[in-house]
């Protein structure tokens, strides 16, 4: 094919800027090289992690002792494609596995999961009782007050640095109070 249209070309055209324009074996490499890493070959393009907002992210404070722990956020999705977080890293634990709980005949067990979906225009929430992060071998205490930035790796998006606060070792996220255990003061 390279002759063909090249012998189409009257002899004064040849030899000049025209030539770059013929699809040669290596203009056509030089294309499909340039479109597979510009992402236009693939039928779906790497998701833009800009389209996920993270909120409440906390890790509870250990406990003396303490060799694992948990983290939970809340993640919302507002592209239009459903994401998939698929683990997660920090430099103060060992590892981090996704983890749920599985409730089966009235017992709750800890379970590992591959991925955690996160809808398109949807909200999931890490929280006590369901989905976390689970913190294996932690390499220093994580004491209240402080920061631990945890990175999350999705499939089909970048990672995120995700900023976890450090709550009270007594925090319950699910009652009133300041601190979100009460407002320490009883009830009389």
């Amino acid at each position: 094919m390279k002759n063909l249209l090249r012998s189409s070309i009257p002899l004064s055209n040849q030899g000049n800027a025209f030539q770059l324009l013929l699809p040669t074996r290596r203009n056509v490499f030089m294309l499909i090289a340039a479109a597979a890493l510009s992402g236009l070959a693939s039928p779906v393009a790497l998701a833009h992690s800009s389209s996920l907002s993270f909120d409440n992210a906390w890790i509870r404070a250990s406990a003396p002792g303490q060799k694992n722990g948990a983290a939970y956020v809340q993640i919302t999705n507002s592209g239009s494609h459903d994401m998939q977080l698929a683990g997660a890293s920090s430099d103060r634990t060992e590892r981090i596995e996704l983890h749920t709980i599985d409730r089966t005949s009235g017992v709750a067990r800890m379970k590992e999961v591959e991925t955690i979906n996160i809808p398109s225009n949807k909200k999931v929430a890490l929280e006590p009782g369901g989905y976390h992060l689970m913190m294996i071998n932690i390499k220093e205490p994580f004491k209240e007050g402080e920061t631990v930035p945890l990175t999350l790796q999705f499939k089909d998006a970048e990672p995120v640095t995700v900023d976890f606060e450090v709550k009270p070792i007594t925090f319950q996220p699910n009652e009133s109070g300041p601190h979100g255990h009460g407002s320490g003061h009883g009830h009389h």
